[in-house]
């Protein structure tokens, strides 16, 4: 009986979540969902951007530092996404 109980529990727990997750977002919803999206975009723009613009406009420029960003960003380049013909 316990466990009767228990699977039904958990039955009636998925059923709500999925309910729940299944719904369509309300228009002010999918606008501040954009909204987040493209500050977070930027924000990225910003943080890869800064010490070249820096640099650009006379700002000191800490070599030491960006090696080190570069070696966590090596993987980034490594996938080749190119077809066996050659062409991306």
């Amino acid at each position: 009986m316990k466990k009767l109980v228990a699977l039904l529990s958990a039955v009636a727990v998925v059923g709500v979540t999925y309910n729940s997750i299944a719904q369509d977002m309300t228009p002010e919803e999918q606008a501040a969902a954009a909204v987040d999206q493209r500050k977070s975009l930027f924000k990225t723009i910003r943080y890869n951007l800064g010490p070249i613009v820096g640099m650009a406009q006379g700002a000191p420029f800490d070599a030491k530092g960006r090696r080190a960003q570069r070696k966590t960003y090596s993987c980034y380049g490594d996938h080749d996404s190119r077809d066996a013909s050659g062409r991306h």
